[in-house]
């Protein structure tokens, strides 16, 4: 398989951070790409797009920071947080929260 990336690492707050994205993946040098680069269903639907608590939970999940971390800095609970990533998740058709911060970032 060959696969093109790119890849950036920085110290935010004392902790060391990358963030790595995928750019091409095919299995041989000139076959067909693996990865869909067509937008969701849902692009420029009302509600498609993340609300700004969302996005503030999902910068901080980028940042590395857990549930009960996110929630003590915003004064939510857990539960909330949760939520939060979860209707993120769907708005975006993230399949992971890895998937969600690469995403969030690249709408951004």
């Amino acid at each position: 398989m060959y696969v093109s990336y790119a890849a950036h690492g920085t110290t935010i707050a004392g902790r060391w951070l990358a963030l790595l994205v995928i750019l091409s993946a095919r299995f041989e040098p000139d076959g067909s790409e693996l990865i869909d680069t067509a937008e969701p269903d849902n692009a420029g639907e009302p509600g498609s797009t993340l609300t700004p608590r969302e996005r503030d939970v999902v910068r901080r999940v980028a940042l590395g920071a857990n549930m009960p971390q996110i929630a003590a800095e915003l004064y939510l609970s857990p539960s909330t947080v949760r939520s939060h990533v979860r209707n993120a998740m769907i708005k975006t058709h993230a399949h992971t929260r890895a998937q969600l911060v690469a995403i969030a970032l690249g709408r951004d």
